[in-house]
């Protein structure tokens, strides 16, 4: 790894348009000899005033792992050598502000975009969008890998 690269941060979650830009991202990180900081972000948004119980949030923080264990998996079988660095990171957040703040002294953000509805869209946001208009370093925004063959939920491959 060069001295004083800064590293890649790429967003990771269950969506095949993460696992391309993980791929991308991976890619990148090996051509450019530097680190690779991969980062899952979950949250569990409890009722106003209550308290998520004790056995939910570690189960959802589990299954956030596991998304990433998962997607890290897959895509190095692409790998005969050894990757560069890789940082690995399970937070619980908001995933723009958390991508945002983790990518503040990176090279580049590197996030998936999702391929959501209008309704969708107003509801939930979009996490690559947001991060594209507020990030403080560029953000490389992959799409999801399209098969005319096949429906976009059959792509993900199975992980048990």
């Amino acid at each position: 790894m060069k001295d004083n690269v800064a590293p890649i941060v790429v967003g990771v979650d269950n969506s095949d348009a993460a696992r391309a830009a993980l791929r991308f991202a991976l890619g990148e990180a090996s051509r450019r000899g530097c680190a690779l900081d991969v980062v899952t972000v979950w949250s569990l948004y409890a009722q106003p005033g209550g308290t998520a119980p004790v056995d939910a949030r570690e189960w959802t923080r589990a299954e956030a792992q596991h998304v990433q264990d998962c997607a890290v998996a897959s895509v190095l079988t692409d790998y005969d050598a050894a990757p560069p660095i890789l940082s690995r990171q399970v937070i619980e957040g908001d995933p723009a502000q958390v991508l945002l703040r983790i990518a503040r002294n990176a090279d580049y953000l590197v996030v998936g975009s999702g391929r959501k509805g209008p309704m969708k869209r107003l509801l939930a946001g979009s996490v690559s969008e947001f991060c594209v208009r507020h990030a403080a370093c560029p953000v490389l925004v992959v799409p999801a890998p399209m098969n005319d063959n096949m429906p976009e939920a059959q792509l993900q491959p199975a992980c048990p």
